[in-house]
């Protein structure tokens, strides 16, 4: 019997074109293979490596009988399927170019992380010859990047929030003003003096 399913795509490595009969041999006899047409044939059961549809001829052999044919079998192993991967490039592509405007900034680190993700995970799509635990691999760095990607902002926003509650207790220490609109402007002084509050708590007593 041929093989099918996961059984027959590629894997870069050698697979078994077919599977070893569950029945019994009629007694006395023995199964032989061929690849090449009837050419040459073997008790071991033929493997091939590369994407493509192969041919295997089989034969039951006695020394004391004539033997027996059976109709040649076509094997197919196929490419690994690429969907899934292509799908989360496509959302990788769609979360990096809408990390604009505004948020651009704060984004950077993010927009950064996935696109180092992305890269080899495109690599990998392209590869005509991409393994299946290649393909998972990449599958399985974009999901977890993408998770991360879309819980990341309201993390980051919950953060900066907190900060902002933090400069405005050193604003009001201070007595300096600093609007809303200029948060953004503000975040990497606002984490340089909140990392030092404790010693300007000190030096103010």
């Amino acid at each position: 019997t041929a093989v099918s399913g996961d059984d027959a795509v590629y894997t870069g490595s050698e697979i078994d074109l077919v599977t070893a009969p569950t029945a019994a041999l009629p007694e006395g006899y023995e199964i032989q293979y061929s690849k090449d047409n009837g050419n040459t044939w073997t008790n071991t059961i033929p493997k091939e490596t590369n994407v493509g549809t192969y041919i295997v001829n089989v034969k039951y052999v006695s020394n004391n009988r004539g033997d027996i044919t059976i109709d040649p079998i076509s094997v197919t192993i196929n490419p690994v399927d690429k969907a899934a991967l292509t799908k989360l490039i496509g959302e990788a592509n769609t979360f990096i170019t809408g990390l604009t405007g505004d948020n651009a900034e704060s984004y950077s680190l993010l927009k950064t992380a996935l696109e180092n993700t992305l890269t080899p995970a495109q690599n990998v799509a392209n590869k005509d010859n991409a393994t299946k635990s290649e393909v998972s691999d990449a599958v399985t760095a974009l999901n977890t990047a993408l998770d991360l990607a879309d819980r990341l902002p309201y993390e980051e926003y919950a953060a900066k929030e907190k900060l902002y509650q933090q400069s405005k207790e050193l604003d009001d220490l201070f007595h300096v003003d600093s609007p809303l609109e200029n948060y953004a402007k503000m975040i990497k002084d606002i984490e340089e003096i909140v990392k030092g509050a404790d010693s300007l708590w000190v030096s103010l007593k």
